[in-house]
């Protein structure tokens, strides 16, 4: 395993430790990783819906900022390499520094 986590680390250009970290997380607890909370849902014109009188909310789990980091090297260094946009990826350069 930590020959996979080495050559995962070289792939996506982080360092090794920033990963066994992450591993070291999501091992422990995986919920860590994510922030979670709900969204109203909400009609054409931004009004919240109802269904019987409930609010209806849709569930949202991002991933905090190292994890997503993680899978948008995934994404752009060893799922497609050379032809990531900035579409798929919705990101600003700037924030992407470790």
């Amino acid at each position: 395993l930590r020959k996979r986590i080495k050559d995962l680390a070289f792939a996506l250009k982080i360092p090794q430790q920033i990963l066994n970290d992450m591993v070291a997380r999501l091992i422990d607890n995986e919920s860590l990783l994510y922030k979670n909370w709900d969204e109203p849902k909400t009609d054409e014109f931004k009004n919240p819906k109802y269904k019987d009188g409930v609010l209806q909310t849709r569930p949202i789990n991002a991933p905090v900022k190292d994890l997503k980091v993680i899978q948008r090297r995934i994404l752009q260094n060893v799922l497609v390499p050379g032809q990531s946009s900035i579409r798929i990826q919705g990101r600003n350069q700037a924030r992407e520094d470790w």
